[in-house]
């Protein structure tokens, strides 16, 4: 792995921050706000089930991961060097405090509902927030990397370094 050069961009949104030292540390990992193409690949019906919890000023980020030949991505599927998106939710709860989902597996804007790799079933309050990512939220994506055991991968710190 390389070092993190200096960011160019050190005076842009803490997403942004978070990307590029992702992507200087990793190359072949993107970080970013999903768009509209991204969401569509994951839209359609949820039938709820319980919900796990509501968030509002909620957002979904993509991760861009390119995936060498002769591993398998999520779908089973062997290819060569392929872009794969992964979606996660983001957002607030009732009483302020920052979630990040799972996987985001399904989209559904008509219930404003999401299903995610867990499981789980997440009740959208609000409309998506607009501009970046507040703060708080990019803090916590990082911890959740790093919870997760990705954070050396991402050129972070390792799993267990902030207990």
């Amino acid at each position: 792995m390389k070092n993190a050069d200096k960011n160019p961009e050190a005076d842009k949104s803490p997403l942004a921050q978070l990307a590029h030292f992702i992507h200087s540390n990793q190359e072949g990992i993107w970080l970013r706000l999903a768009n509209e193409a991204d969401i569509q690949q994951v839209s359609g019906e949820v039938e709820p089930g319980r919900v796990k919890q509501s968030l509002f000023n909620w957002n979904l980020v993509a991760i861009d991961l390119e995936i060498p030949e002769g591993q398998v991505p999520d779908d089973g599927v062997t290819r060569d060097i392929t872009r794969v998106t992964q979606l996660y939710l983001l957002g607030f709860d009732s009483e302020l405090y920052p979630w990040c989902t799972s996987k985001v597996m399904r989209f559904d804007a008509n219930s404003k509902t999401v299903l995610t790799g867990s499981g789980s079933f997440y009740r959208l309050d609000g409309p998506r927030a607009t501009g970046d990512l507040e703060h708080r939220l990019v803090n916590h994506l990082v911890k959740v990397f790093i919870s997760w055991g990705l954070g050396e991968h991402f050129g972070l710190l390792p799993k267990g370094s902030l207990q």
